[in-house]
């Protein structure tokens, strides 16, 4: 009796360790996933960018908005410019109201940040000559 018992003592215990190392390496996984990998960023394209929403779970546009930044596209470029690679900018009268200092700017929603809770967006600012001062990724 002992034997069996000790036996079922040690095989609960396995399985109880081996649950535990599954939680913690899923819990990793998806940490990976969300935080460092989960964006799918892609290089900025004008023709998507104008197109399409969505593509698989996060939005081109959020996909592509770091390249756009990073390659510094809109360096320099007028308004008219910025329309012609992004399409009229959205208009979000909330973010206006809490960032005055955004008034001239062009705003382009990019989507939900990567907890879910705010929404990204692109910022062109321009300059008094009325160019592209800087061009930024930020949350509400």
């Amino acid at each position: 009796m002992p034997m069996t018992l000790g036996r079922t003592i040690r095989r609960a215990l396995l399985i109880a360790v081996a649950v535990v190392a599954f939680v913690i390496v899923r819990s990793i996984v998806c940490f990976f996933l969300v935080f460092m990998g989960g964006r799918h960023a892609r290089s900025f394209d004008s023709g998507e960018w104008r197109a399409g929403w969505t593509c698989r779970c996060t939005p081109i546009r959020q996909q592509m908005a770091q390249d756009l930044v990073d390659r510094r596209v809109l360096a320099g470029a007028s308004k008219e410019r910025v329309i012609e690679l992004l399409g009229e900018a959205d208009r979000d009268p909330w973010l206006l109201k809490e960032q005055p200092r955004l008034s001239g700017s062009m705003i382009y929603e990019l989507g939900p940040d990567h907890l879910g809770v705010d929404r990204e967006w692109l910022v062109v600012q321009f300059g008094e000559d009325g160019r592209v001062l800087s061009a930024l990724v930020g949350t509400d």
